[in-house]
C-alpha cells in the first residue's frame, strides 16, 4: 500500500500543511536554581544508547550533570552527578562516550556501559585532556586530546583495552587539527597551520603505531577558520572538502584537485552519490546542484539554482533529498529525486527551515522548524512524501532544537510555560511570566494523527489527511487540477455532492493513527 501511496502522491504539486495534537514537557528538570523566566535545564546532546536517550541537562549551581530517560517522566533521572559538564555524547557499539570534568575541574575522556559507573580514561595526567571528536574504525577508538608533553595528539585505545592508550606522533610534535573523518581505513585530518593555511595529515587506522603522514599545504587556502567535522565528507573510500573556491578529495597519497574557482559547499553523501552546490567555473553569480558520482564525474544541474547565501542549503536522508532552491519568490524547500534531479519532479514546501543544522531525518520522514507565513515564532513541522504537517506552531522567541526520535515518539528542546499546561489554540505551550527550556516530547500518536476529523466546503485542500476515528468530508466541494487528495482513518465518509474532476483524485485507504 505504501508505494501505491507513493505513486499518486507524487502527481500532487502542493502541500497541504496540517495541524497535529500539541506536545507535552517530560520533565521540568531545573526547579531550583536558576529564575525561572527565560532558563530551564536547557538539554543538550541528546544520544539514543541502550535503550536510552541520554542528555546533558543543568539542574543547579554545580554545572550540568549527565542524565538519560526511557520515554517516561519518572523514567527521566539523573545517571551521574560527579561528572561534570558532559559533552561529546558518542554511542559507539556497547558503550557510551563523553567528555566531562570532575570536583576538580580536570576535563577528561569516560565511558559507561550505561548500567557500572563510568570509566576514566586519561591522557593527560597533569592537566585537562579535552577529548573530542569520538570515533571507531578496525577495533579501535579514536579520540583528539591533549597530551602530557605533546601537545593535541591523536589518541587511540583498543575497544577491549582502554587502558593500552597510544599517542600518534609525526614527526614535527604535536598535531593540533581541526577536522578530521576516517575513510577507506584512513584518519584523513584538516590542520590549520595559520590563519588561513590547512595541512593534510592522514593516518592509517588499526595500529597502536601508526604516526600521521604530513602530506602538506592543502593548495588554494581560503578555508574558512572555524572548520568542522561536518565540513569534511567521507565518501567513496577518500574524504572531500571544499576551500572557499576549488573542491578538493583527500586520501592518503595527497591531496587532489578535483574542481577549482566553483565556491562549492554543503557537501552531503546520499544514493552512493555525492551531491553539493557550486557556481559554474568563474561565475559567482549562479550556484546550482551538482553532483560527484563514484566515478569521478561531475555533473551540474542548472535547473536547481540553489539559494547562494547559506551554508547549509542541502538535506539529504536516506531516499530524500531536500534543497533550499532559489525560485525568485519564496525560496522554498523543494525535494526531488537522485536519478534524475529536476524541479519537475519536487514539490514546494510551505516555508523554508529556520536551520537545516537543527533537522532530523529518520527513514522517509524529516522533522525540521520553520517560520510559516502569517505566525509568531517557529513551527516544528514533519515532512514526507505525503506533504508537510505542522506539528506544532506559534511558539514565541524561541527555536526547537536538538531533536531526535525514540521509540517512534519525537523529543526536542522548547519553552515550557510555567503551569505544564499545553496551550489548545496554539498547540506548542507558549511562554508565560515563569517560562524555561526543557525538554518536550511528541508521542507516535501526534506525530501521525490530525484531531480534525470534519471537514467541510472549502477546508479540505490538496495534501494527505489521517484520523485515528473518522473522516467525514463535508459538500460543496470542488477538486479539480492536477491535484490529489488522499484520506486515511478507519472509516471515512464523503458527502456525494463534491465534484471530482479528473486528472483530480480523492483516495481513500483503510487504517489511520496507532
Amino acid at each position: 500500500m505504501k508505494k501505491i501511496i507513493f505513486i499518486i502522491s507524487a502527481l500532487c504539486l502542493s502541500q497541504s500543511i496540517l495541524q497535529a495534537q500539541g506536545q507535552f514537557k517530560l520533565k521540568e528538570i531545573n526547579t531550583a536554581w536558576f529564575p525561572a523566566v527565560g532558563f530551564g535545564s536547557t538539554p543538550a546532546e541528546k544520544t539514543e544508547f541502550n535503550g536510552r536517550i541520554y542528555f546533558s541537562a543543568q539542574e543547579s549551581a554545580i554545572g550540568r550533570t549527565l542524565w538519560s530517560t526511557d520515554g517516561s517522566t519518572a523514567g527521566t533521572k539523573k545517571y551521574s552527578a560527579t561528572h561534570i559538564n558532559p559533552t561529546e555524547l558518542t554511542a559507539i557499539n556497547n558503550y557510551l562516550y563523553f567528555s566531562a570534568e570532575d570536583a576538580s575541574g580536570d576535563r577528561e575522556l569516560y565511558r559507561t556501559d550505561g548500567v557500572t559507573s563510568p570509566i576514566k580514561i586519561e591522557v593527560n595526567t597533569s592537566g585537562n585532556t579535552n577529548p573530542a571528536f569520538v570515533s571507531y574504525d578496525q577495533g579501535r577508538i579514536y579520540f583528539r586530546g591533549v597530551t602530557t608533553s605533546n601537545g593535541t595528539q591523536v589518541c587511540s585505545f583498543p575497544e577491549n583495552n582502554p587502558s593500552s592508550i597510544a599517542l600518534h606522533l609525526p614527526a614535527s610534535g604535536g598535531t593540533p587539527f581541526n577536522a578530521y573523518t576516517i575513510s577507506g581505513g584512513q584518519l584523513i585530518m584538516i590542520r590549520r597551520v595559520n590563519s588561513s593555511d590547512y595541512n593534510l595529515y592522514t593516518l592509517t587506522t588499526g595500529s597502536p603505531t601508526a604516526v600521521p603522514l604530513n602530506h602538506g599545504l592543502i593548495p588554494g587556502n581560503g578555508f574558512n577558520p572555524g572548520i568542522v567535522n561536518t565540513d569534511l565528507v567521507a565518501y567513496n573510500g577518500k574524504a572531500y572538502v571544499g576551500t572557499i573556491f576549488d573542491l578538493f578529495e583527500l586520501d592518503a597519497t595527497g591531496v587532489t584537485l578535483i574542481s577549482s574557482n566553483i565556491r562549492p559547499k554543503t557537501l552531503v553523501v546520499a544514493n552512493n552519490e555525492l551531491f553539493f552546490q557550486a557556481s559554474p567555473p568563474g561565475n559567482v553569480n549562479l550556484s546550482y546542484l551538482h553532483r560527484l558520482d563514484n566515478t569521478g564525474v561531475i555533473t551540474g544541474f542548472p535547473s536547481i539554482p540553489l539559494v547562494g547565501s547559506s551554508s547549509n542549503s542541502l538535506f539529504i536522508f536516506n531516499n530524500l533529498m531536500y534543497g533550499w532552491i532559489e525560485d525568485g519568490a519564496s525560496n522554498g524547500i523543494y525535494k526531488f529525486h537522485f536519478s534524475t534531479p529536476t524541479p519537475t519532479f519536487s514539490a514546494n514546501l510551505p516555508s523554508k527551515p529556520e536551520n537545516f543544522d537543527t533537522a532530523y531525518g529518520d527513514y522517509d520522514t524529516w522533522y525540521h522548524v520553520a517560520y510559516l507565513p502569517g505566525t509568531i515564532g517557529s513551527s516544528v513541522l514533519k515532512t514526507n512524501y505525503l506533504g508537510t504537517t505542522v506539528l506544532c506552531s506559534n511558539n514565541i522567541d524561541y527555536v526547537q532544537n536538538d531533536f531526535i526520535l525514540f521509540n517512534n515518539d519525537l523529543y526536542f528542546n522548547d519553552f515550557f510555560w510555567d503551569t505544564g499546561v499545553p496551550n489548545p489554540i496554539v498547540d506548542c505551550d507558549p511562554p508565560q511570566a515563569n517560562t524555561g527550556v526543557e525538554i518536550f516530547k511528541l508521542t507516535q500518536s501526534q506525530l501521525n494523527c490530525q484531531p480534525v476529523t470534519i471537514y467541510n466546503s472549502g477546508t479540505l485542500t490538496d495534501g494527505f489527511y489521517t484520523s485515528g476515528t473518522t473522516l467525514d468530508i463535508g459538500g460543496n466541494m470542488t477538486f479539480s487540477g492536477n491535484t490529489c487528495t488522499i484520506l486515511q482513518s478507519p472509516s471515512t465518509t464523503i458527502n456525494p455532492v463534491i465534484t471530482i474532476t479528473p486528472p483530480a483524485q480523492v483516495l481513500t485507504i483503510p487504517g489511520g493513527c496507532p
